[in-house]
This record gives C-alpha cells, structure tokens and sequence, in this order.
C-alpha cells in the first residue's frame, strides 16, 4: 500500500545583473511598506512561482513552486552511461560535491532496489530539473564544456551563472517541451541529442514536506494517494535577464518572478493565493536579503542533513494548528501513514492551546480574523532558520 507519492521541487532564486527600474533601496522601502514597515531589508533576487490549473486534483489555482512526481525516466541507468560519454568518468565520482554528513531524510537515505544503480540523490534532482523543464520551460543542463569546467571548480558556494539560449535555441527547446509534456522519456532523449547533462550539484537539500494527514487513510484503497512526500531544493543563480518562464498551459496557467517578500505581500489577492509550505519558505527565504547569502547557506547548510517535516493538524475550538517537529506536542513517534485517523479536535481554542506552550514550533490560524501565523521560538535542527514572520496573508487551504 502507497501512502504517498515521491516527488521534487525546484526553489529557483535568481537575480538579473541589469537594474529593473527602481533601485534596490526605493523597491525595499515600497515593498516594506506594504507589509507594515516591519521586517529585514528587501531581497535582492526573485523567486519564480507557478499558478496551478483551477482543474487540477492537488492545490488548484494555487501558486507554488515547480516540481512534481517521480518518472521512471528519473531513475533510468541511462543516465549513468550520457555522463560517462559526456565527462569520460563515472557519475558516482562526482557525487563527493554532494556531501551530505548528517541524518538523512527516508526518501534520500540507502540505495533503492528499484533503481538500480542509480543513487536517489540524483534522482531526484532530475525529477526536480524535469519538472521545471515541463512547467515553466527553463532548462538547468550543462554542456560537455561546461560539464567539465564544473567538475573541475572547487567553490562549492560559487554563484551558478544560467546559459541564454538564443532564438533558434529555444524554438528548439520549445519543440521538446511539448514532447516531455506528453511522454517524460522524451527529456533523457533530449538530453542526449543535445549533449546537455541535468546540472544536479547546483540543487542544494533545503526541506523535505510530507503532506498532512486530513482522514482516516484506508489500507486497503486502491485510489492514487493524493499526498506527496517531496524534496525541496533550491537553486541559486546569476543572470544578465530573468530567464523566459511561461506556463505549460495544462498543469499550470501562470508563471511570475518575484522577491519573497513581494508575494507574500500579495498572497491575499485571489490570484496570487499561496499555501502553507510555499509561505514557510518563503518566509524564511526573508533571513536573507542578498542571492550571495541565501547561496552560501544553503550550499553550507545541505551538509548538515534534514528529516522530514510532517505537520500534524490540530482542530480547536476557533481554528486549528499546524504543529511541526520540535513542538512541545509533537509526538515522540507521529503517524506518518495516517492510519490511525487525525488528532481528534480539542475544546480549547487557539489562544488557550498556544498561551503556555513551550518550545514552538506551529503555525496558528483563527477562524474569526482570517489570520496565518507561524511561530518557532526554538532554535530548528540541521543549522536550518526559522521563517520571519511579518504578514499573514497565506490563504489557507489543507
């Protein structure tokens, strides 16, 4: 019985070398005004997001980040052999740039029998690139010449820097996209006729979301679990321009780049609704205001590991809370499967389940103010940072 479906999401942090207008300082002060003059300096990079189909079966109408499930073309040893022709070594020796010294998250731990050969750590950022590749039509591959110039440097927290591809290219590319939208083969098949290689040691481990248990899970059903276990990766990079992003029309109908902090400031816009683990980063993303600080701490951060993080949802009197690892009530041992139903709804409210709790690690909603909050008064493992909390427009949708 498949509780859960694998999958990967890309958080691609990009800043344009080419001033857009307003100043950085004058887009700050516009942009904290906004928000209620509270929080750090505005970011300096954009973020790119995706606004799923309204017919889509999980989060419609929702923007978040680009990812998606696994493909048995993820895990295929095809790979293995386009990068032995491409860089003239195996693909596990390259894997040392990928160092992770801490616990490990289920998904990413030990070799899978199914996937033989081919070590989660790369497959899942494959998923990752793929996924990115279908839905927004942005390509993180590398040439044989850039392949080696990357195998080569030492700087693990370099800022990467994004191929243009000019007219022609992208026509091209373009051509293909449709094709991987159709059939996911088709992108190793692309891979190979263009002699690219997915740029998979630019993805740093950022988060690893199981969704929530919302009903009792039936062992013995037979319908595809609509919940996901997902990496999040992020991905930062240079550019002379944004990269052209556009929506796949089909599973998503939207693609923008914004700073975190523009949209959270425009998350309680109809067409602008973010959900609660998109607004958790985003909101940490906050700690850091410039591309060369989110970049040498995420590439820093990824050697200290991750565990999966699984909200459990509290039903109160007035609201409900979202109770992460760490909290004062979470459990030593959580269902991960949800099997056994969800926690059953407490005659406290939201105030009185949060006035003496020590340490936290939550987030809060109360029905009559309409209101998100996060809260985490307690230093998070693996090194990682708590999200800055200064606007509660998320509209929440579990």
């Amino acid at each position: 019985m498949k509780y859960w479906r694998e999958a990967a999401t890309v958080i691609l942090a990009a800043r344009p070398r080419t001033a857009e207008g307003l100043t950085r300082k004058q887009t700050a002060t516009g942009l904290r005004a906004q928000a209620g003059g509270a929080g750090p300096e505005c970011e300096d990079y954009r973020i790119l997001m995706l606004k799923r189909s309204g017919k889509s079966s999980f989060m419609p109408s929702r923007m978040v980040f680009p990812g998606g499930t696994v493909s048995s073309v993820d895990h295929s040893r095809d790979w293995l052999d386009l990068f032995l022709r491409m860089a003239g070594k195996p693909l596990h020796e390259t894997l040392r740039r990928i160092r992770v010294d801490g616990p490990r998250a289920p998904m990413v731990s030990g070799e899978r029998p199914e996937w033989p050969g081919m070590p989660p750590d790369v497959t899942f950022r494959i998923c990752g690139i793929r996924e990115l590749f279908e839905e927004a039509g942005i390509l993180l591959a590398l040439s044989r010449e850039e392949l080696s110039q990357t195998m080569d440097c030492s700087d693990g927290d370099r800022l990467l820097s994004v191929k243009q591809w000019n007219e022609s290219e992208r026509t091209e590319l373009e051509k293909w996209r449709k094709l991987v939208n159709s059939n996911a083969d088709a992108f190793l098949e692309m891979c190979v006729k263009l002699e690219v290689f997915p740029n998979i040691w630019e993805l740093h481990e950022w988060n690893n979301w199981l969704t929530p248990v919302l009903g009792k899970t039936q062992k013995t059903s037979t319908k595809k679990p609509l919940r996901f276990d997902t990496m999040f990766y992020i991905c930062c990079f240079d550019c002379d321009r944004l990269p052209d992003a556009s929506a796949d029309e089909g599973e998503t109908v939207l693609c923008q780049w914004k700073r975190p902090l523009e949209f959270l400031s425009s998350g309680e816009d109809n067409h602008l609704t973010i959900d609660i683990p998109q607004g958790y980063e985003l909101k940490r993303l906050l700690n850091f205001p410039s591309l060369e600080e989110l970049n040498r701490f995420s590439a820093e951060r990824e050697s200290k590991g991750l565990l999966r993080c699984f909200p459990l949802i509290q039903l109160c009197q007035d609201g409900f809370v979202a109770l992460y690892p760490g909290d004062c009530r979470y459990p030593e041992h959580p269902d991960f499967e949800g099997t056994g139903g969800v926690l059953q709804p407490l005659s406290l409210g939201v105030a009185q389940l949060t006035e003496e709790a020590n340490p936290m690690h939550r987030l809060v909603f109360e029905n009559a103010n309409m209101k998100l909050l996060f809260i985490c008064n307690r230093p998070l493992p693996f090194g990682h940072v708590a999200p800055i909390e200064q606007s509660n427009n998320l509209n929440p949708k579990l």
